[in-house]
C-alpha cells in the first residue's frame, strides 16, 4: 500500500511539476512580450522626443520669418511716410512757384503798362517836335 502511496505521490507531483513547467513557460512568454511592448514604448517616446524637437526648430524659424516680414513691412511704412513728406515738399514749392509766376505775370503786367504809356509819351512828344 506505501508503494501505491509513493507511485500515486510521484504522478501527482509529476503532474504539478508539469503544470508549473507550463505556469512558468506563461510566465516567460508574457515577460517576453512585456519587454517587447517596454521596447516599442521607448521608441514610440524617441520619435515623439524628436518631432517635438523638429516641430520647436519649425517654430523657431516660424517666428524668425514672421520678424523678418515686420521688419520689412516697417520699413515700407518708413518709406511711404518718407515719400509722403517728399511729396508734400514738392506741393509746397509748386505753390510757391505759382504764387511767383503770378507775381511776375502781374509785375509783366506793370511794365507793359509803363511801356505802352511811353509810347504814348513818346507820340506826344513826336507831335509836339513837329510843330516845333
Amino acid at each position: 500500500a506505501t508503494a501505491a502511496k509513493v507511485a500515486a505521490t510521484t504522478i501527482v507531483a509529476k503532474e504539478q511539476a508539469k503544470e508549473a513547467g507550463q505556469a512558468a513557460a506563461k510566465v516567460a512568454a508574457v515577460t517576453t512580450h512585456s519587454k517587447e511592448l517596454a521596447k516599442e514604448a521607448g521608441q514610440a517616446a524617441a520619435k515623439a522626443a524628436t518631432t517635438t524637437i523638429v516641430a520647436k526648430e519649425h517654430a523657431k524659424e516660424a517666428a524668425q520669418e514672421a520678424a523678418k516680414v515686420a521688419a520689412v513691412i516697417s520699413e515700407a511704412k518708413e518709406h511711404a511716410k518718407e515719400v509722403g513728406q517728399v511729396a508734400a515738399k514738392v506741393a509746397a514749392v509748386t505753390t510757391q512757384a505759382k504764387e511767383t509766376a503770378k507775381e511776375v505775370g502781374q509785375e509783366a503786367a506793370k511794365v507793359a503798362a509803363v511801356i505802352t504809356e511811353a509810347k504814348e509819351h513818346a507820340k506826344e512828344v513826336g507831335k509836339i517836335a513837329a510843330k516845333v
